[in-house]
């Protein structure tokens, strides 16, 4: 059992400090509530919490509390039943005002120690008791002599000697280091003995349950530079009155790579709990850090994480909705900045805009989107028709092919179709329309009928040179002439491509199994329409023209290959076996070209 729950339960070997602290601070909240009920006048400590690391030439390390301490008969209840707690009342309801109610903590000392010794005296009166228990599971129980119990204060000392690891060193920088990581903002003084014997108090007051004003903001956004690493693109306060929750969300002044998770600081009664709570705060909020301390939530038994229950939940709502309404808020006053933060964390916020509609009319006319035209906000064209390509490859087909004055959108990325198909509902007047290579190709005009026999034998000859490439040739007007040529595919035909990519490089077990995949997707997609590879050559651009003329065989073919692998890399469709082939043929082509035969020297 001591196995299990001093190396099992906890993360790191070094929360047994944390457990300690936890403790000693909870045994001076009863002491004051001890005082109070006895009537006797609060007591004045000289020390609060001392914490002693191990020092040169001496390996015992110590926390001493001036608490309430332990009368022998709790000793004998509490530190020889596992679980046991003295911070309980007599309906074993949790006490709001200590941190530790699972009774366990102590144990998480065995992490670091094979011998525990604990040295107590009670406020209640009776003898000093000392209780050492090792990792055997063995334990005993001494009360000391009158005249020792006279030399002892009221209160409780741990001591133990660190195990032989050395990354369980306790110097007075390691111990110093973690008593602050966890206890600088408790409520009780905590003091660290440093490497010169003196006592230095470590306990810093949280700035950030502050409402933030314009007295303490400097101060708040100090401390949000070392809590996140950089100065916070803003701060909102957050408040939880029904968990006792106060704290600051840090918005972050840098975007969050993709698959970022949320997290925050928890801190129960201004212990810390948790550096990278992911329960905290919703799913949508990975653009701040939240720190947090509160008196409402409750941990689990390792007292590193929260307990999902009502509690949480109401102070999860809370947070998101503070951190909505100063969304909102920045929207409405200061539409230049919030344009700024909207840039930086655009993919977060469009998460948030998909369930939330008031939130959605704030940002959505703020986000940027690639065009044809260049790179323009939605709300450029808002209240009118929007045109928009569902993936980055159908968008970079028909860019350029838009007029300026006719945009489409690239909607190739997260959430941003499903972002457009929202405006219609919120923006009147707002109507989409989805483009494609296909959808474009079938608009364009066709050659006059006195070019008639031209066009046929241009797509005969050109046809055939590209037949083993299984593409098609049509040919088409369209605008601007500049673009000589559009390869034009659907998604079927990207697929089979991608399966012919991959079969070229698999051994034969794996074109097996690849085949067994491209049959079953043919049964559920139904066979590839036909040409689904197409080569549209433009009839208005003068090289296509020039192309009908030629005569020269080798220069024809070349030609045609050069055009048809320029569109597909235009296109950004993954290159065929075939495809590698033909740029290898040409370039081949090229080469011989312009290097005289026999000379190695251009001609």
């Amino acid at each position: 059992m001591i196995d299990l729950l001093s190396r099992h339960i906890y993360s790191s070997p070094h929360v047994f400090l944390r457990e300690l602290l936890q403790n000693a601070r909870d045994a001076m909240v009863a002491r004051g509530e001890w005082d109070s009920r006895e009537g006797l006048q609060p007591s004045v400590s000289g020390r609060g919490v001392l914490v002693l690391p191990c020092r040169p030439g001496q390996s015992e390390f110590a926390v001493i509390d001036d608490g309430i301490g332990l009368t022998i008969d709790e000793v004998e209840e509490l530190l020889a039943t596992v679980g046991s707690s003295s911070k309980r009342d007599m309906f074993e309801l949790p006490h709001r005002d200590y941190l530790g109610q699972f009774g366990i903590g102590l144990l998480s000392c065995f992490m670091v120690s094979d011998r525990i010794s604990v040295t107590t005296r009670s406020a209640k009166g009776g003898s000093a008791v000392q209780w050492v228990g090792s990792t055997d599971g063995t334990f005993t129980v001494r009360r000391l002599s009158t005249a020792e119990s006279a030399r002892r204060r009221i209160g409780t000392e741990v001591r133990l000697i660190p195990s032989a690891d050395p990354s369980m060193s306790l110097d007075s920088e390691t111990v110093t280091a973690l008593v602050r990581r966890y206890a600088r903002f408790l409520d009780v003084p905590i003091l660290v003995e440093d490497a010169q014997g003196r006592h230095v108090e470590v306990n810093q007051h949280p700035v950030f349950i502050d409402e933030i004003t314009a007295g303490n903001r400097e101060a708040i956004e100090a401390f949000g530079r070392g809590f996140i690493g950089a100065t916070p693109f803003d701060m909102v306060s957050l408040r939880a009155p029904s968990t006792s929750t106060r704290g600051v969300a840090f918005i972050l002044p840098f975007a969050q790579p993709p698959g970022s998770r949320r997290s925050g600081a928890v801190h129960l009664g201004g212990m810390l709990v948790s550096e990278r709570s992911e329960e905290l705060t919703p799913n949508w909020l990975v653009f701040a850090r939240v720190c947090v301390d509160s008196d409402g939530l409750t941990p689990t038994a390792s007292r590193e994480q929260l307990v999902e229950n009502d509690a949480l939940l109401e102070t999860r709502n809370a947070i998101g909705a503070a951190v909505r309404e100063w969304i909102l808020e920045l929207a409405a006053e200061r539409p230049r900045r919030f344009a700024e933060f909207v840039s930086i964390h655009e993919m977060s916020l469009k998460g948030v805009a998909l369930h939330d509609d008031e939130f959605a009319r704030c940002l959505l006319p703020h986000l940027a989107f690639e065009t044809s035209s260049g790179r323009m906000e939605l709300g450029d064209l808002l209240g009118g028709v929007i045109r928009y390509a569902h993936t980055v490859d159908e968008f970079r087909q028909v860019a350029p092919l838009m007029p300026l004055g006719r945009p489409i959108l690239n909607a190739g990325h997260a959430y941003d179709v499903e972002i457009l198909e929202r405006a219609p509902a919120l923006f009147a007047g707002t109507t989409l329309e989805t483009v494609t290579a296909k959808s474009e190709s079938e608009r364009f005009g066709t050659p006059p009928a006195s070019d008639r026999q031209r066009v046929l034998r241009l797509v005969e000859r050109a046809g055939a040179v590209l037949s083993d490439s299984q593409v098609a040739v049509i040919v088409r007007l369209f605008e601007p002439s500049e673009v000589a040529a559009l390869s034009v595919h659907d998604a079927g035909a990207v697929r089979r491509a991608e399966l012919e990519g991959a079969r070229s490089v698999s051994d034969d077990l794996w074109k097996d199994v690849l085949d067994r995949v491209d049959a079953i997707a043919l049964d559920i997609a139904g066979p590839p329409l036909r040409s689904g590879l197409q080569l549209c050559l433009n009839w208005n651009n003068q090289i296509v023209r020039s192309l009908a003329e030629m005569s020269d065989r080798a220069a024809f073919e070349e030609a045609v290959r050069l055009l048809n692998l320029q569109a597909v890399l235009a296109s950004h469709r993954p290159l065929r076996p075939v495809d590698r082939a033909m740029v290898a043929r040409s370039f081949t082509a090229i080469l011989q070209r312009t290097i005289a035969p026999g000379t190695g020297r251009p001609r």
